[in-house]
């Protein structure tokens, strides 16, 4: 992660959304790793269908996708992945990075005063993209 972060600090966007460049903490854990998808997901509360979305969504369908990779690491009689940075960021190639975008807005209110564009890489409004389950699958 910290090559990932040393190349958006070299090269990101910087137009008039950039927080001050004293207010990032760029030495300490960067976020997101990864996106997904996070609204619309369908589910079923009390016997109704309803549509959720959010971190509460993608969080649980991304978490999914890494316990497929373990189950099929399992029947090659291999170790589940573990820790998952590691290998999250030695395969770039298995996300879809997202170019277009800001984290800038706000729920229903929209701009806000500060927030990050997508761009090439890592970026702290997406990570490294969204996940290509059938490239992870290879990888893992």
């Amino acid at each position: 992660q910290v090559e990932a972060v040393r190349g958006y600090r070299s090269s990101h966007p910087k137009d008039r959304h950039f927080p001050p460049e004293e207010s990032i903490p760029w030495n300490g854990r960067a976020t997101p790793d990864v996106s997904a998808l996070g609204e619309g997901y369908q589910v079923v509360i009390g016997g109704r269908v309803s549509s959720v979305g959010g971190t509460s969504a993608s969080a649980p369908a991304f978490a999914a996708m890494i316990s497929l990779l373990n189950d099929a690491r399992f029947q090659r009689g291999m170790k589940p992945l573990g820790f998952l940075n590691p290998f999250l960021y030695q395969h770039p190639n298995a996300f879809t990075d997202v170019l277009l975008g800001t984290n800038a807005i706000g729920r229903g209110t929209g701009e806000i005063p500060f927030g990050f564009n997508c761009t090439f890489g890592w970026d702290p409004a997406t990570g490294l993209g969204t996940p290509k389950f059938d490239l992870l699958l290879d990888a893992a």
